[in-house]
């Protein structure tokens, strides 16, 4: 199991147990050898939401996508140049880049919407 330690706890917190678990089948471990037992953070119950996880890779925030055919609309060349000079970043150039990449992908998605 991983994520948390433990899957229940006492409401005053004196008290924690292992109490939840998944039951797999020897079958089922040698189709999915990667399968993971992840804890989450509970909420209102005194017990942890368990997922079973077939892949644990985190591969980070999705890349953001340009569409060839935008650059054909118009307004579009416009919309992204002023957009990119009104970004403040101070720090060297990767942090700068990387930064204003973030916050140009956040107004694409939005002139995405109302351009579709």
């Amino acid at each position: 199991m991983i994520g948390r330690k433990f899957t229940w706890y006492k409401g005053d917190g004196s008290s924690m147990s292992r109490l939840d678990r998944f039951l797999l089948t020897e079958e089922w471990c040698l189709a999915w050898p990667n399968c993971r037992q992840v804890a989450r953070m509970r909420g209102l119950s005194d017990h942890c939401p368990l997922v079973l996880s077939v892949n644990e890779d985190d591969w980070g925030p999705r890349p953001s996508r340009m569409l060839k055919c935008w650059k054909d609309i118009p307004g579009y060349n416009l919309f992204v140049r002023e957009k990119w000079n009104s970004f403040q970043v101070d720090g060297w150039g990767g942090y700068v880049l990387k930064e204003k990449l973030k916050m140009i992908k956040a107004d694409l998605k939005e002139w995405h919407k109302a351009h579709t």
